[in-house]
């Protein structure tokens, strides 16, 4: 089906436009059937719906023009700003002849073809909508969703978003610089599968040809793609020259892997793999490094080693109620991660995990089953080992108020140094719960019962009672800060627990120690974690929780918590029998804020303070400024008493026109050792940007106490949209500041 707009941009004798007119309406008359009867309405012909079911199956060609000629189901002239639209395509030209019968166009002078994602100027077309196959000569094309762009001496219409352009260019810069240029013979341009192919490829920087290729693929859009990455450079004292050449294989759409290889002038090469996969019920990764001779290595052991380490993670549904999970790692030696790592997290580790488990769920009950191993480095003493470990929850509602708060858990505890055993804990609870606009109150009774069964034919068992009860007041009002309308809220709230004296001397030590005393911890019946030591208690927690609350939106602004223990008794259950038992009558106060105090800063603090020390003796305040993309600044502070004490600032700021500076330093005070620098320079001009990095990160110790230091430099131009040539900058610094933006 055909609609015809005609439109007279220069106006004649009105004589010679009504004698124009009267005789074109006419040969359309005499060139159209009835089914296609057109009904004219001033200056524009359209179509008037018709019933004919053939006519429906039609494709709707609209055709605009100055003048308009044609024969009945033959062709079409148009000339003068013309315009055909078929469905999606929109063709423009000077001069646009439409062959119905072969179904193809024809046009000169300053002709265009707009596509979805795609626009095309050049001086001559052929085209067939149909199809979509033809050519434009001296073809200027446009991507609207990247925004890149290119010249060919001629462009191939080969089917349905895929064209084939001839001696041709491409760029991601925009119109007014041509800083970054892609040069071929031939350019294959694949919108169906989001990428392009250049045959006899030169990647020309700043008027010079900087890197050649007989071949080069480049993403239209940021969607997954298999191809060779770009490699990385990078020199560092530990393994010498590096350099990193990766390929992305993208399996399926639910399957992708990196593969790298990494050779270290030092030591040899290395291979790195990185799998994903994703199905409708699971999900998982597999990272393996391997390196089969160590240079290095040999000599400092004196023997040939192969080196790798691994991990594997997968998560599985197996229906609404049960799901399962795996988390394996593992080295092939303690020194693996100090001298091939440059993950800062990675060399601090101590034990790495082989856990399986399962997890299942229903409206008032919860369950899971696990099993846990460990590899330890030997500097480190090794954890007990789970064969397996089983805990039930229950927590049925039964009217009135009541409800359950039981549990139960099994543990087979394996431990390669001492006799394991076998432990159960039952754990029956009731509590009772009144609840309105204002207050809350929960009172809890309960029996916590455990018993050992040891592999050397000894058993134990423990029986406590416990009673604690929680309760809570609600406050609000309406407050202005700053001509900012916000709901203040004022929480206080009470904790109150009481638990017998039982001397547990002679229970094993599996799992226990003292938890981290935190604002989650002071509300906790048990300061131990684990089940093997239960403290005597008769103390009652109090604490204060005060929220502002944005008033148009119900965005958290701010909140304070403060909160501290009171002990009305001595409390005598110690971890080991050679430990002194708590003294004093109050714990500690810990306090803690966080709030957004304008748009761009944020502010995050906790602190420990210790009323008989009369200091803060533990406190981690963290601040971020964050204005724009492009400009943050991190400092974390964080102190431990006889501990630790530690500054840690991070950020990225432009400094003059298109230069900006990130950097990282991570310093430990109580040590005077840096434990990680990272300063970076940076020049982003529209499509292209240039980065240098310097990282130094303390590893570890060697043998004789010296501090082990692996320094690496990044230096990387990436050209958006095509490659990035060096090592990964832009990765590096990501890992290390947060909030860091390569835009």
């Amino acid at each position: 089906m055909i609609t015809l707009k005609l439109y007279y941009t220069k106006l004649k004798p009105r004589l010679i436009c009504l004698v124009t007119f009267f005789a074109f309406a006419g040969l359309a008359q005499a060139q159209i059937k009835d089914a296609e009867w057109m009904v004219i309405n001033g200056a524009q012909v359209t179509h008037e719906p018709q019933s004919d079911n053939s006519d429906a199956m039609l494709s709707e060609t609209t055709v605009e023009a100055e003048r308009i000629t044609g024969v009945r189901e033959r062709y079409i002239e148009a000339e003068g700003n013309a315009v055909i639209i078929r469905d999606d395509q929109e063709l423009r030209g000077n001069y646009l002849l439409y062959d119905q019968i072969n179904d193809e166009m024809t046009g000169s002078g300053d002709v265009s073809v707009k596509k979805p994602g795609v626009f095309i100027l050049g001086d001559t077309l052929r085209y067939s909508p149909s199809t979509e196959m033809g050519e434009i000569e001296e073809a200027q094309y446009f991507f609207s969703e990247t925004g890149a762009r290119g010249r060919a001496k001629k462009l191939i219409f080969e089917g349905p978003n895929r064209q084939r352009a001839i001696n041709a260019t491409y760029t991601s810069c925009d119109v007014t610089q041509e800083d970054v240029l892609i040069k071929t013979t031939r350019l294959n341009i694949y919108q169906d599968d989001d990428y392009g192919a250049a045959r006899n490829a030169s990647v020309w920087f700043k008027g010079m040809p900087i890197l050649y290729t007989p071949y080069l693929s480049f993403p239209l859009t940021d969607k997954r793609k298999s191809g060779l990455l770009t490699p990385s450079y990078g020199q560092s004292v530990q393994n010498g020259l590096e350099v990193t050449v990766p390929v992305y294989l993208n399996i399926a759409p639910n399957i992708d892997s990196t593969i790298a290889l990494r050779t270290m002038s030092d030591r040899g090469n290395l291979v790195n793999s990185h799998s994903r996969y994703m199905g409708q019920s699971f999900s998982g990764e597999l990272k393996y490094d391997f390196i089969n001779k160590d240079s290095k290595f040999e000599k400092e052991i004196g023997r040939e080693e192969s080196r790798g380490s691994y991990t594997f993670k997968h998560q599985q549904r197996f229906s609404s109620n049960l799901s399962g999970y795996a988390n394996l790692q593992g080295i092939s030696d303690d020194t693996y991660f100090k001298d091939l790592s440059n993950d800062s997290g990675k060399t601090s580790l101590v034990h790495l995990p082989r856990e399986i488990g399962l997890v299942a769920g229903g409206a008032d009950w919860t369950g899971s089953a696990r099993v846990v191993h460990y590899q330890t480095l030997n500097f480190a003493t090794p954890p007990v080992q789970l064969d397996p470990q089983i805990d039930v929850a229950v927590t049925p509602s039964f009217g009135y108020g009541f409800e359950s708060e039981s549990r139960a858990q099994i543990s087979d505890f394996d431990d390669r140094n001492q006799k394991g055993g076998l432990r159960t804990i039952v754990y029956p609870g009731l509590r009772y719960v009144y609840d309105n606009d204002f207050l809350t109150i929960s009172p809890k009774v309960g029996i916590h019962y455990t018993n050992y069964d040891l592999d050397t034919g000894v058993t134990e068992d423990r029986a406590l009672p416990i009673y604690s009860v929680r309760g809570s007041l609600a406050f609000e009002r309406d407050v202005n800060i700053g001509g900012m309308d916000l709901t203040q809220t004022l929480v206080p709230q009470i904790f109150y627990v009481h638990v017998p004296f039982e001397n547990q001397n002679n229970l094993p030590l599996f799992d226990s120690g003292i938890s981290t005393f935190s604002l989650s911890q002071v509300y906790s019946e048990n300061i131990f974690s684990g089940g093997d030591r239960i403290n005597d208690a008769d103390q009652l927690t109090f604490g204060l929780t005060s929220q502002f609350i944005d008033s148009e939106n119900g965005a958290e602004r701010f909140q304070i918590t403060v909160a501290q223990r009171f002990h009305f008794d001595e409390e005598l259950v110690v971890i080991n029998a050679a430990d002194a038992p708590r003294t004093g009558n109050r714990s500690d106060i810990i306090l803690g804020a966080r709030g957004r105090i304008s748009q761009s800063l944020s502010a995050n603090t906790l602190m420990q303070y210790s009323a008989v020390l009369d200091e803060v003796i533990n406190h981690d305040h963290r601040l971020q400024y964050k204005p724009e993309p492009g400009k943050v600044v991190n400092f974390v502070y964080r102190y431990t008493r006889d501990a630790h004490e530690q500054y840690d600032l991070s950020g990225q700021w432009p400094i003059k026109g298109r230069w900006g500076v990130a950097g990282r330093w991570n310093y430990a005070k109580d040590s005077g050792k840096l434990i990680e620098g990272v300063a970076g320079l940076e020049y982003k001009q529209g499509c292209w940007a240039f980065r240098f990095v310097a990282n130094r990160l303390l590893t570890g110790q060697n043998l004789v106490g010296s501090d082990l230091y692996a320094t690496s430099f990044f230096v990387q131009l990436e050209l958006k949209g095509i490659t990035r040539v060096g090592s990964d900058a832009v990765g590096a610094l990501k890992d290390k500041i947060s909030g860091y933006s390569s835009q």
